[in-house]
């Protein structure tokens, strides 16, 4: 059986199945170089704000140098906070060939229908926990209490 080889659109450069792993891996380079500046902007700015750092150098904590490190740290997290977004733009803007713009589109609303649709599900099957005050305490008070009850000695009061 003789397979005629697949075509890009109106280039005509010819698409193989080893091409395409040189070409995802391009696409993760821009989440990786933005990951690993604000790594290094939250490491400077987390260690510089630390309690025992500023106990050994006193002279960094000066409000406005606080400010400065604690908005490194803040700037730096980001990142980490929104890794999954940024992969899920970036895959899709690397592999499309034309209309980009749209694909990262594509790829954001499809991050954000699919924790919609999980959310739902957990919601539906009464997985979440949940963020009454009331059971919150309620579940500390257990805790605290079946671990007062595992010391030795303890008389469980």
């Amino acid at each position: 059986m003789n397979q005629e080889p697949c075509y890009d659109g109106e280039n005509r450069t010819k698409i193989t199945f080893m091409g395409i792993f040189p070409a995802a891996g391009k696409n993760l380079h821009a989440a990786v170089a933005l990951l690993s500046f604000c790594g290094i902007m939250l490491g400077i700015g987390s260690s510089l704000s630390s309690h025992d750092v500023l106990t050994l150098l006193p002279w960094l904590d000066m409000p406005l140098l606080q400010a400065i490190f604690i908005w490194m740290s803040k700037v730096g997290s980001f990142a980490f906070s929104f890794l999954p977004v940024m992969f899920c733009i970036a895959i899709p803007l690397g592999l499309a060939r034309e209309n980009k713009g749209v694909a990262a589109f594509a790829g954001f609303v499809g991050y954000a229908v699919m924790n919609l649709a999980v959310n739902f599900w957990l919601t539906a099957k009464g997985i979440l926990p949940t963020t009454d005050a009331a059971i919150l305490k309620a579940n500390i008070s257990r805790t605290l209490s079946a671990f007062r009850q595992s010391i030795p000695g303890s008389s469980g009061r």
